[in-house]
């Protein structure tokens, strides 16, 4: 069997969802591919906690080197899909993001992106009653475009490390996005992005070669909006435009609306 599983990027929701807030979750090509042989998991990864350890193995990282795109969520996805395959019940992302949250260890993290690579599109999610919403992109008249920044930051290990942070001033940036987004309304949606970008450079959770990027890319006249993703938006960053972006800004395209995933797949 061939199991493959989306990439994905934080549109909007980093941190905030660790404090039970929505997030929307991008699930988008490439595909990490899976299979019989290959690369096994890391011993201490979630993946690499399940037994018995016959499971899937990754033979085909499209992003290697890049980090914040869902290679070990996905390397996880497909193990526990290899030995629970035969009992899968509808809403079986429930049961697989259970299992994962209960070996993920040290730290609880939200599963938006593990929800968000089973299920696909734009996911939705909410830490409050564990549930994920699939959208397609709703502006027919705004595109974005995802890049990879070739940094990259452990994510569990700076989340082990934060401390005193305010993260409830993301509430009402993360509220304006989510609304505009719910009612397509595209001038609520790019401010509330951009006040959420604002608030994270705030409480220093914008690294400063992102900062350093997105000042570039922002003198950029067709840009409307830009942020880093994930943690301290450091592996990757989003921009919006009314229009397909007609430059790379010197860093390889990884997504755009038009590379939406349809979640998990296998044949």
């Amino acid at each position: 069997m061939t199991f493959k599983v989306p990439a994905k990027t934080f549109l909007v929701g980093e941190y905030a969802v660790l404090e039970g807030e929505s997030a929307l979750v991008i699930s988008h090509e490439p595909y990490f591919e899976f299979g019989p042989t290959g690369f096994s998991p890391h011993p201490e990864s979630p993946a690499g906690r399940l037994k018995p350890h016959d499971s899937l193995k990754l033979l085909k990282h499209p992003l290697i080197g890049a980090g914040g795109f869902g290679a070990s969520t996905a390397e996880f996805i497909a193990a526990w899909f290899n030995q629970n395959e035969k009992s899968l019940n509808q809403d079986w992302w429930r049961d697989c993001l259970k299992s994962y949250k209960d070996l993920h260890l040290p730290g609880n993290p939200s599963g938006a992106d593990l929800t968000a690579q089973i299920i696909g599109g734009i996911t939705k999610f909410s830490p409050k009653d564990q549930t994920g919403e699939k959208f397609d992109w709703p502006f027919p008249d705004l595109s974005f475009s995802i890049f990879k920044t070739g940094t990259k930051v452990q994510t569990h290990d700076h989340l082990l490390n934060l401390k005193d942070v305010n993260f409830s001033l993301l509430k009402v940036p993360l509220n304006k996005t989510l609304n505009g987004f719910s009612l397509k309304n595209q001038s609520e949606f790019i401010h509330g992005v951009k006040e959420y970008r604002n608030v994270l450079q705030t409480l220093n959770l914008e690294i400063l070669s992102t900062t350093q990027i997105l000042d570039q890319v922002l003198k950029n006249p067709q840009v409307l909006a830009a942020k880093g993703c994930g943690a301290l938006g450091a592996d990757s960053f989003i921009v919006f435009t009314n229009q397909k972006l007609n430059q790379d800004f010197g860093f390889q395209l990884i997504a755009t609306e038009d590379s939406l995933s349809r979640g998990v797949q296998w044949s």
